[in-house]
């Protein structure tokens, strides 16, 4: 339990200094949309 709340808070620490990688983060989530919604 607690490795995986450090390991989300650490994640979480290295979007708010890498603001660049939460955007691909959140690209890629919307290309993912996408796809499901064009396959549905």
């Amino acid at each position: 339990m607690t490795t995986t709340t450090t390991s989300n808070v650490s994640t979480q620490d290295n979007y708010l200094n890498n603001p660049q990688i939460e955007n691909q983060v959140l690209l890629q989530q919307g290309q993912q949309l996408e796809q499901k919604a064009l396959a549905a």
